[in-house]
């Protein structure tokens, strides 16, 4: 099963995440602050990452920048937001995100996407990243 962090001050949206994977066997961690994250990241090494763009104390393209810079090995990256659907796709091409989910769909859509991001190696995940429109 998958490790996932949840990188999102909502505490809502944290416990919707781990309802959603928890009972699948996946192992959920969340944050709901920056604060430790180098050190999180370590010691938790996440498979997938999902990543709120509205975080307090760090601009959301900011915080995916730093971590597509540090993670030595793949990681999915979900941009999870709030935002309207068009800039969460925006966000995703500037950071190679593997895929946007936005708050407010449901659990099944969730655990959909956590079994697609999982199946195939990290060369396939990176075929499938969001494009850059030129």
């Amino acid at each position: 099963m998958a490790r996932i962090l949840v990188i999102d001050d909502s505490a809502t949206a944290c416990r919707f995440v781990r309802r959603a994977l928890e009972p699948l066997g996946h192992e959920v961690m969340a944050l709901e602050t920056t604060a430790g994250l180098a050190s999180q990241l370590r010691h938790f090494a996440p498979d997938i990452i999902f990543l709120d763009l509205e975080m307090p104390q760090i601009d959301g393209i900011q915080l995916g920048t730093f971590l597509r810079r540090t993670q030595e090995r793949e990681v999915a990256l979900v941009i999870f937001s709030s935002r309207p659907k068009a800039e969460l796709v925006r966000a995703g091409q500037t950071l190679g995100a593997d895929a946007v989910l936005e708050k407010g769909e449901g659990l099944d859509s969730v655990r959909a996407l956590v079994i697609d991001l999982m199946q195939g190696d990290g060369a396939k995940r990176a075929d499938r990243r969001l494009a850059v429109e030129e």
